[in-house]
């Protein structure tokens, strides 16, 4: 499959949840999952056991705090979170460093306006 192939998509961010030392959105989106499912038959050989599983999609908006600061801001959060939708037009390939990350490329979906 290439990233041309895939046509955008919706996705919906659903509620407020807990990473235990942080906080996100959960996604859902049937398209998602059929994409991330593709893309691990495609590169199933050059995957790690952590990238093998199934996904919990979400957003990342804390990540490596106390749990109780976590549990602060997922109430906070809460109390005005509304659900909104956003279109997924592709997806960008980062390589992990050790630590840091670094950008490798963008692949754009079918439909995607460029320069967006």
């Amino acid at each position: 499959m290439k990233s041309a192939d895939q046509a955008v998509f919706e996705v919906k961010t659903h509620q407020i949840i807990s990473l235990g030392g942080g906080t996100a959105f959960k996604m859902v989106s049937p398209e998602l999952g059929s994409l991330h499912r593709n893309l691990q038959k495609q590169y199933h050989d050059y995957l790690t056991n952590q990238d093998k599983q199934k996904r919990n999609f979400h957003i990342t908006i804390q990540n490596k705090v106390e749990a109780f600061v976590a549990k602060s801001l997922q109430q906070e959060l809460r109390s005005t979170f509304e659900p909104f939708c956003f279109t997924a037009d592709g997806v960008h390939l980062w390589r992990y460093l050790g630590g840091p990350w670094e950008f490798v490329r963008t692949y754009r979906f079918y439909g995607s306006i460029v320069g967006e």
